[in-house]
């Protein structure tokens, strides 16, 4: 686990240096109202799963992949194992159709913590459901995805700062110095999966090994000044850790 953490710091670390900084004002006008639209998209799904009514689930979410009676299975999953805490820890909205919120959640018998997106889709803010299920091997080919993503693992090893600035994006401010960069042997990645979040938003499911440890991330890309960019600081993550009945708070 702690290989797999060092993986993600280090990821998320040495491309900031040199990608392109997301400011609100410069590249799209990602005001108040869309930041808080986002959230509330969130924040109703979330309150709705606790209350296990399907159809406002249904309202604020949206499948990654297509699912067949999809409110059963939203009534399925609420009341066989219910919701009974969330919180939103973070959001960030990436454009006028994307945000990434980080959230936790608790149940009876574990607790999870992960990273999704929400996406704007027909005029509404929703949820995307459905990241973990099991997925066909096929990815969705599409060469100028691929490049961006080729770009930014190129620009990486090379230390290509001009490259970086082309194939990346950093959303959050902080302007951490990368050191012992030198120490990597090797990096070496490979794309399993392609999903269309929207016409501009991928999620990639990209193995990634440095120095012979291998770690699969899932990496949002998207498309900006008409260049594929992977986003360098918010991975899509999910943890889940088992509960007892009676944990022993700590103080």
């Amino acid at each position: 686990m702690l290989k797999i953490v060092m993986i993600f710091v280090l990821l998320s670390l040495i491309a900031p240096n040199y990608v392109v900084q997301v400011e609100a004002a410069e590249k799209e006008s990602v005001t108040i109202a869309m930041r808080n639209n986002a959230l509330n998209a969130a924040i109703h799904f979330f309150s709705a799963q606790k209350k296990c009514k399907k159809d406002e689930m249904s309202e604020y979410s949206i499948e990654l992949h297509n699912i067949e009676n999809r409110n059963n299975s939203n009534q399925t999953d609420c009341e066989k194992n219910p919701l009974q805490k969330a919180e939103v820890t973070d959001l960030i909205v990436v454009s006028s159709d994307l945000a990434l919120v980080s959230v936790t959640l608790d149940f009876e018998d574990q607790a999870i913590v992960q990273t999704i997106p929400v996406i704007k889709r027909e005029g509404k803010w929703r949820i995307v459901k459905g990241l973990y299920r099991s997925q066909a091997d096929e990815k969705r080919i599409n060469t100028d995805i691929l490049d961006g993503i080729k770009g930014y693992f190129s620009s990486i090893k090379s230390g290509n700062e001009a490259a970086l600035r082309k194939y990346a994006i950093k959303l959050s401010k902080d302007h951490k110095q990368i050191e012992n960069l030198e120490k990597i042997s090797s990096l070496d990645y490979h794309v399993h999966h392609l999903t269309m979040l929207t016409n501009t938003a991928v999620i990639a499911d990209i193995s990634v090994t440095i120095d012979n440890q291998a770690n699969m991330i899932k990496y949002v890309v998207y498309k900006m000044d008409n260049n594929w960019k992977v986003i360098a600081d918010r991975h899509l993550v999910k943890g889940v850790i088992p509960k007892t009945r009676n944990p022993v708070e700590v103080k």
